[in-house]
């Protein structure tokens, strides 16, 4: 019969499931790869991704198809085993996509109503080297940051205060003015996917359904993203912030550090700081 599948020997360097070993090892003949393929199929001991990739292997070495490539050149019957491999792969990758990332930054609450960078800095340290935390201080940042009762800093002198502390991590980069939602998805994604945490600046006055309302500028660390089914957008953002605490917002008695936001609100939120910079990471 035209197309009919060509009998071999299960390859030496394949090792198949236990449920299919046993019926192998039974049979004194070669087993087929359309018989290996019909008990990868049947049997219930296998995982969905198991399943698709044993399948997906003798397809291979039936007919030279690999996967992501044009199924059309196989012959009709094989090709409903092609497409059910690329559904299951596709909804297991768009599930993995689809997983929250989120960074082990702790929260602390900042012990002066104007050492958010000091408290963020802290923060910071504390993810990226864990050891220098045992002696550094907020008093000792915001000394070292020259901050003036009742005044602030800036994000280019956090950032530095992050990299004197920062031992073999790999360094805070210079502020940047991120200015567009797509930037500020771009690079918050990016840093995501490599385990960093950014410091980002915001003020919230004129952002809707924000925790509370600051305008005098804040910073703070971005430290998990829940993105889109396709992985590419940060749907909601995950923020550590040292003002969110019930001691600086009585309004809020559970605020233990840590909440999500949109996108849509922090992109709001970051560029309304009249060009200041914004980001680091």
């Amino acid at each position: 019969m035209e197309g009919a599948l060509k009998e071999i020997p299960l390859p030496r360097n394949f090792i198949a499931p236990m449920a299919i070993s046993e019926n192998v090892d039974a049979m004194e003949e070669p087993i087929s790869i359309e018989e290996q393929i019909r008990l990868a199929r049947d049997d219930e001991t296998l995982e969905e991704e198991e399943r698709a990739e044993l399948i997906a292997n003798l397809l291979i070495l039936q007919y030279g198809w690999l996967i992501g490539e044009d199924i059309g050149n196989l012959p009709y019957e094989a090709r409903f085993l092609a497409e059910e491999i690329m559904a299951s792969i596709m909804a297991r990758q768009r599930a993995r996509n689809f997983a929250p990332i989120q960074l082990n930054v702790p929260p602390i609450r900042q012990q002066m109503n104007n050492w958010c960078g000091p408290a963020t800095a802290l923060q910071t340290v504390s993810f990226i080297n864990r050891p220098a935390v045992n002696t550094l201080t907020q008093q000792t940042l915001a000394s070292r940051m020259n901050i003036a009762p009742g005044g602030g800093t800036d994000l280019a002198v956090v950032s530095r205060e992050i990299n004197n502390f920062r031992g073999s991590a790999r360094a805070y980069s210079a502020p940047a003015t991120l200015t567009t939602i797509t930037a500020i998805n771009s690079n918050i994604m990016a840093a995501m996917h490599t385990n960093r945490s950014p410091i980002i600046r915001i003020e919230t006055p004129a952002v809707a359904n924000w925790p509370y309302s600051i305008g005098s500028g804040h910073f703070l660390n971005v430290s998990g993203v829940q993105p889109t089914l396709d992985g590419m957008t940060a749907n909601t953002i995950r923020l550590t912030d040292p003002w969110f605490y019930s001691h600086w917002i009585p309004s809020r008695p559970t605020a233990n550090g840590t909440y999500w936001v949109t996108l849509s609100q922090l992109n709001s939120a970051m560029t309304i700081g009249r060009g200041l910079p914004n980001f680091s990471s």
